[in-house]
Order: structure tokens, then C-alpha cells, then sequence
């Protein structure tokens, strides 16, 4: 297993009280303050991981300098993008991104540190379905929201945003055998309860369950486990809310995984299976 951690390479804020204009000092703000809406990019450089490496976690990590609006439920959100982000940005010329996001509560903390999983992210970055152009932060745009945080150009280490990823090396070698990465993709249509196709994991070393809900309601989602294919067991369960996305990691090993799917009616979801197995 390695551990990296690595520090945004570039911020930049932009907002609607200056359309043709960015703001790039030591702070990003995103959200809305009654008057103004203000979104923020980040930009991390992660092509110094070993090119085949397998990404088992990546961890976004925040300083929340400033909440200049406190309310019972703020929440942050989280998009890859399409485009570069640069001096050029503005409100006016802002770049595509992604509809998929992480979204994240972020009405607990009121100052210091905020962790956002974005493991979806850095795993489509490194297979290179996804070219990593940076992420888009925003607040909710309807209500007073704006926060405050460490930028890339911030004095202070502890404020500057970080992305701590864990990996699992290339051609790992143990008891001569050699670590190979797999990808199963099913989509899974389903009325009130749903069951995935049967995986074979007897010799999975580590994996990860990627959930989109691609339906039109709010589903949950659980890993079963099984030692004969017959008798289940519950392992870890999630809600997965219409157009999220929800990465689930096994707790309990053995032979056999499934996912169990639960909604009242008609449910969709797309299930990404990546995992490694001892070649």
C-alpha cells in the first residue's frame, strides 16, 4: 500500500458581483451571501502516482477559514471539471464541468478542518476515463451560504488544500503471485428490490462498489456476503439519492459478494465493481 499526499497546484475564485474578473489570493470562497454568487476551482497534480497504480481512497482536505452564514444544513459540493481553469476564468466564461458531484455537510464545522471523500474522482482521473482538469466547489446558490477557505496561495501549510490518496503499488509481488486490477459493470433495473449478478471474489485482495443512482428515487443499497452462493449475509448498506453516487468497500471477507438494491417501486442503478485479485 502507498500514501501520497500532495498539495493544490492552483485556486481561483470567481463571482457575479465581478463577471469579468477572478479573485486569486490566499482564500477560495463559494456560496451565495444575498447578494452575490461565488464559486471556486481547484487544481491538483497527481501524475507522479505510478501509472497502473490502483487508488483505494482520496481524501480532499479543506480549512474552513470563514463561515459567514451559519445555518442548521449547509451543504458543499464537489464537480470534476471539463476545461483548464486559469487567468482567463471568469464568471462570465466559467468551465464545463461534469453533472455528477460529491456532496458534502459541511453545517457542523464552523472553523478548521473539513475531509471530502472523492475517491470516484481519482480513480477515473488515473484510469483515464476522466481527464483531470481540476474540481469546481460550490455552495447552495438559492440561500445564504458563502464560506471561506485555504487556498493554494495560502502562508500557512495548514490551510493549504490537500489531497491525501492511498494506493495499492503496480505488480505487488506476494508469495509469487502478481496483483492484477479488475472492472465489472452492470446496470441493474429493478421494482421494489433488486439483486446484482453473483462476484467471485476468492481471491480479491481489495475492492470497492461504485452505486450511481441513475432512477428517480432514493434507493438503498446494501454488499451481501456469501461463503456458498446460497445464505446471505448484510454487510455494509448506504442510501444512494437520485443522480448520486455512493462507493461502498466491503467490511467482511468471503466468497461471494452481491449487491442488494431496496426502493418502493420502480429503481435503476449502474454498479462498478474495480477490485484486485492475486493473478
Amino acid at each position: 500500500m502507498g500514501e501520497a499526499i500532495f498539495l493544490a497546484d492552483k485556486s481561483l475564485t470567481i463571482t457575479n458581483e465581478k463577471p469579468e474578473e477572478n479573485i486569486n489570493t490566499d482564500i477560495i470562497c463559494c456560496g451565495f451571501n444575498g447578494n452575490f454568487i461565488y464559486r471556486s476551482f481547484l487544481k491538483f497534480d497527481i501524475s507522479s502516482l505510478p501509472y497502473n497504480a490502483f487508488i483505494t481512497s482520496a481524501i480532499l482536505q479543506l480549512f474552513l477559514i470563514e463561515d459567514y452564514f451559519k445555518c442548521l444544513s449547509k451543504n458543499l459540493y464537489a464537480y470534476m471539471l471539463q476545461e483548464d481553469f486559469g487567468d482567463f476564468t471568469t464568471y462570465n466564461h466559467q468551465p464545463k464541468f461534469y453533472n455528477d458531484y460529491i456532496r458534502t455537510n459541511i453545517s457542523y464545522k464552523k472553523y478548521g478542518l473539513i475531509n471530502i471523500n472523492i475517491t470516484s474522482f481519482a480513480q477515473r482521473w488515473m484510469s483515464g476515463e476522466v481527464i483531470n482538469k481540476g474540481i469546481l466547489l460550490r455552495c447552495e446558490e438559492n440561500k445564504k451560504s458563502l464560506v471561506a477557505f485555504g487556498s493554494s496561495k495560502s502562508s500557512q501549510y495548514s490551510t493549504i488544500p490537500k489531497l491525501y490518496i492511498n494506493f495499492i503499488k503496480p505488480r505487488v509481488y506476494d508469495e509469487g503471485k502478481f496483483i492484477e486490477v479488475k472492472e465489472e459493470v452492470m446496470d441493474l433495473n429493478f421494482i421494489n428490490t433488486g439483486y446484482s449478478s453473483v462476484y467471485d471474489v476468492s481471491r480479491m485482495i481489495i475492492g470497492s462498489f461504485f452505486i450511481k443512482n441513475t432512477g428517480y428515487k432514493d434507493i438503498d443499497v446494501c454488499v451481501d456476503v456469501s461463503a456458498d452462493g446460497f445464505t446471505w449475509v448484510r454487510d455494509i448498506e448506504k442510501r444512494v439519492c437520485i443522480s448520486q453516487c455512493e462507493i461502498l468497500v466491503p467490511k467482511y471477507y468471503g466468497k461471494y459478494y452481491r449487491i442488494s438494491t431496496y426502493t418502493n417501486g420502480e429503481g435503476r442503478v449502474n454498479i462498478k465493481f474495480i477490485y484486485q485479485v492475486y493473478k
